[in-house]
């Protein structure tokens, strides 16, 4: 009889680590939640902002910093040990556009830790130990949104670092991302872009536009929040003309009917682009036509 007590006790001492792996909940999602309205429709995958990243909820001191090359990005990921010391390391890899609903591009790889090197202003000697350790995923949802998953753990969505810039959560009951306050102002600061209208029927071309500080108009009971953002022709050679002329195109966002969340689109001759939130940015926007056209703007100057 004491025989099978002690069996009955192995089995539930062999089988408590499962137990308790099984019913402990993962981790929970952190990091900003940015819708993306009408994402279903689009077919084109503007490469990701390269730059600082991180999940604003665990900033600061831990982040992603990246370059990429002709699809190759390479960076580095700044973190913490498990004692709070400053911890890096190092990724690289091909970016692979995905065939997973909702993402926009992919990468695989393995994180590279560097260790033995020199110190700063000390006599140059060669790291010794080079090891390759936990898998990280990214996963680009949005332009500047990200999606990052180590050693498969659990995931963190990351954006783009802002600084040296205006910036606003306008639609913060819905998230928190930052939308540019483009223009001269207490806050914002001039942007002027270059824009690439690209289709089947006409040649790649740059214009050059300044863009507005938006107009914001709220309706109804005040949550119902209307932003315009106005292109003007610029004189490459010459100051902004105040007043400016007509506005030749328009970024407008505002929330969904449908969703409720908010998402933008740019009128430009006539022709209207969608565009989710997370293409919008300081330095840059891209947005989609039904026909597959784009249209993408790239600030090229500050005040």
């Amino acid at each position: 009889m004491k025989a099978i007590y002690r069996l009955i006790l192995l089995i539930i001492l062999f089988l408590l680590p499962a137990i308790v792996v099984a019913t402990t909940p993962a981790p929970p999602t952190e990091g900003p939640i940015v819708p993306c309205v009408g994402c279903e429709n689009l077919t084109q995958a503007p490469y990701p902002e390269a730059g600082l990243w991180s999940n604003p909820e665990q900033s600061p001191g831990s982040g992603l910093n990246f370059e990429i090359q002709n699809g190759v990005l390479t960076g580095f990921l700044y973190t913490y040990t498990g004692i709070g010391k400053p911890d890096w390391v190092m990724l690289s890899g091909q970016l692979v556009r995905s065939e997973k609903a909702g993402v926009l591009w992919e990468l695989d790889t393995r994180l590279i830790r560097v260790e033995g090197g020199r110190c700063i202003s000390c006599v140059f000697t060669p790291p010794d130990q080079i090891t390759k350790g936990m898998t990280i995923r990214l996963e680009f949802l949005q332009r500047n949104y990200l999606r990052i998953s180590i050693g498969g753990v659990f995931d963190q969505f990351f954006v783009p670092f802002i600084y040296g810039s205006g910036a606003k959560a306008f639609y913060s009951e819905q998230t928190p991302y930052l939308f540019p306050l483009f223009g001269v102002g207490q806050e914002g600061s001039r942007f002027i872009v270059s824009l690439r209208p690209v289709n089947t029927t006409q040649d790649n071309r740059w214009v050059s536009y300044h863009v507005s500080i938006p107009e914001v108009r709220v309706t109804g009971s005040g949550v119902d929040i209307r932003l315009s953002y106005s292109l003007h022709v610029l004189d490459p050679h010459g100051p902004i003309a105040s007043p400016q002329p007509p506005p030749i195109g328009e970024i407008i966002c505002q929330l969904d009917e449908t969703t409720q969340q908010p998402g933008c689109e740019v009128i430009f001759e006539e022709v209207s682009y969608l565009m989710p939130i997370g293409n919008l940015s300081d330095s840059r926007f891209f947005a989609e036509a039904e026909d597959g056209s784009i249209i993408e703007g790239f600030r090229f100057e500050y005040d």
